[in-house]
């Protein structure tokens, strides 16, 4: 018994060492070094209703809602989709261009 509660401490030490201590320290990212950044309801509205399919990646629920209501108005609607359109012939023309 005591020389399999050994082993298991053994273990536990490799364990905890390898995790406090790793080989390749210096490309570990130190902890908080990432900004994190407010969320802002009427930037989102903002960059949902200007901006469109540009920001997509940037969009959350109110901005896409913004962008898909935008899509109905009279007039506007129309000029939402040309301007969304012509960000659809820039992907196409870009993943074309780097086969």
């Amino acid at each position: 018994m005591d020389g399999v509660a050994a082993t298991e401490r053994a273990r536990c030490e490799e364990a905890q060492t390898t995790v406090d201590a790793p080989e390749d320290a210096d490309t570990v990212a130190p902890l908080g070094s990432e900004r994190v950044t407010a969320y802002q309801l009427f930037a989102d509205l903002y960059r949902g209703a200007i901006r469109g399919a540009y920001a997509l990646d940037e969009l959350h629920a109110p901005g896409l809602l913004a962008w898909i209501l935008l899509g109905f108005v009279p007039g506007v609607g129309a000029l939402t989709a040309a301007r969304d359109g012509y960000y659809a012939f820039e992907a196409v023309r870009d993943s074309r261009s780097t086969r």
